[in-house]
């Protein structure tokens, strides 16, 4: 079974201009799902990002992957309860990123994530592409660490 998560800074302390997800879909609670967003033309990472002719920086794609594989890994107990919810994931690691395509002002991104190993808890592998106009545009693998009892 499947979910969608609406609210994703239910899970992450997060906010704009550094919320780079706006929802999930599709979310097998612990192991998968896929993240939106839609970067508009006047996100303020464009201001400053290559001025006359913007692009989104690779480095925000890999970390709207690890934010998505958060969730992801998050979402098997659902949203942190009262007393923990300023705990979360934190990124640990950033394996095989590569950037394939840009992404421009306006595009909206789908980022896949996977969990593809979770034996050295509390750090967990997951590997994520995230997709522009429907073309790979990143790829990477990621490595987020979890509280215990958040997964």
């Amino acid at each position: 079974e499947t979910i969608t998560i609406e609210n994703p800074q239910d899970y992450l302390p997060h906010r704009e201009p550094m919320l780079l997800v706006d929802r999930l879909e599709n979310v097998v609670p612990g192991v998968s799902g896929e993240a939106v967003k839609v970067f508009p033309s006047g996100h303020r990472v464009f201001e400053g990002h290559m001025p006359g002719a913007p692009i989104l920086p690779g480095v925000l794609l890999v970390e709207a992957i690890a934010q998505a594989g958060a969730i992801v890994l998050l979402s098997k107990n659902g949203p942190p309860p009262p007393g923990r919810a300023g705990e979360h994931g934190h990124f640990a690691m950033i394996r095989n990123a590569k950037f394939k395509k840009p992404v421009f002002p306006g595009m909206e991104v789908r980022i896949k994530v996977k969990l593809t190993d979770a034996t050295q808890a509390p750090f967990y592998t997951l590997t994520g592409r995230a997709f522009a106009a429907g073309k790979l545009a990143a790829v990477a693998e990621v490595v987020i660490t979890v509280p215990e009892g958040l997964v």
